[in-house]
């Protein structure tokens, strides 16, 4: 399994995370440069969780949804040697 960002529909739009054709997540973007994210799959709150930037919330994010692939017994796309 892997995740990819889809750019947002406008300038500083939400960039949505997915995995095949389901959003799992999303990172948001905020004017002071910041930026908030949320994972949802199998969890029942949308916490958004605020990060010095995009690519910090982006990084998250992964974290998050590998830490879900462990949790659930799945695989990643990549494989270790």
């Amino acid at each position: 399994m892997s995740l990819v960002f889809v750019a947002p529909d406008y300038e500083g739009g939400r960039i949505v995370a997915r995995t095949g054709q389901v959003e799992v997540g999303a990172v948001f973007p905020q004017r002071d440069g910041s930026a908030q994210w949320s994972f949802w799959l199998g969890q029942r709150s949308f916490t958004h969780v605020k990060e010095r930037n995009v690519l910090t919330a982006k990084a998250a994010l992964i974290g998050r949804f590998h830490d879900w692939l462990r949790f659930a017994d799945l695989q990643t796309a990549q494989r270790e040697a």
